[in-house]
């Protein structure tokens, strides 16, 4: 028996932010498939995949593709790792997307997308 690919995150809840963004509440999968091979001895997800995560997000959110025109800021803080929570916040300021992946007080990633007119 085949097991499907994990390409997600465990999305737990999903909330409106007080600016009317969106915050998806979640948990990194052990069993998430773009962990492997990225590290044997110290697993970690890649930033790749956090921003295809943010994507993804966004396309729920709107209905839309996010065409992305530009990435700027894009910062990783901190390694999310094989069970960890945390939240993608997404927030929507003109022609652009502000992202961040936190957990209480710490910052995982961040960034602005720039999108496409």
């Amino acid at each position: 028996m085949n097991n499907p690919r994990v390409m997600s995150p465990r999305v737990l809840r999903v909330e409106i932010t007080p600016t009317g963004g969106r915050r998806w509440h979640c948990e990194v999968p052990f069993d998430l498939t773009p962990l492997e091979g990225h590290f044997r001895d110290f697993p970690l997800v890649a930033g790749v995949c956090q921003l295809r995560w943010v994507t993804d997000c966004y396309r729920e959110w709107t209905g839309e593709d996010a065409a992305v025109q530009q990435l700027v800021r894009l910062k990783f803080q901190q390694f999310l790792r094989p069970g960890d929570p945390f939240c993608i916040t997404l927030e929507r300021r003109g022609d652009a997307v502000h992202f961040a992946l936190t957990h209480d007080q710490t910052q995982y990633a961040s960034g602005r997308l720039v999108l496409r007119q």
